[in-house]
């Protein structure tokens, strides 16, 4: 069956740092099943409007309204900052990834990254 569960604590540059947890699941094998699905959302974010999500139709660009500036001026870019938000949500609405974030106070010792 497989799954997969990446956590990334990240520490903004800014004064004072913010400190921002993350959680992203997929229940299936992540090298078949899931790369599948990915590919797939990945393309219709640039087609189609999240289900959960639905928006007006845009008067401007035949893109979905959402998608972040660096998707609408195109390039090679990774579906990730192509697609943001969109990509997100078209991802948990498949059912089979969840994805959280927030902020959080600063990693304990046991959670910082260790270079080896």
């Amino acid at each position: 069956k497989g799954f997969f569960e990446i956590i990334n604590h990240t520490t903004s540059t800014s004064t004072p740092p913010v400190h921002v947890k993350t959680v992203f699941k997929g229940d299936r094998d992540p090298g078949y099943a899931l790369t599948a699905i990915m590919i797939s959302e990945s393309a219709l974010s640039l087609l189609l409007p999240p289900i959960s999500k639905p928006a007006p139709p845009s008067k401007t660009s035949s893109l979905p309204e959402g998608l972040p500036t660096l998707a609408k001026k195109g390039g090679i870019l990774t579906p990730m900052t192509a697609f943001g938000d969109v990509l997100i949500t078209r991802l948990v609405d498949t059912g089979r990834f969840s994805y959280e974030s927030h902020i959080v106070g600063e990693p304990s010792n046991s959670e910082r990254r260790k270079d080896i």
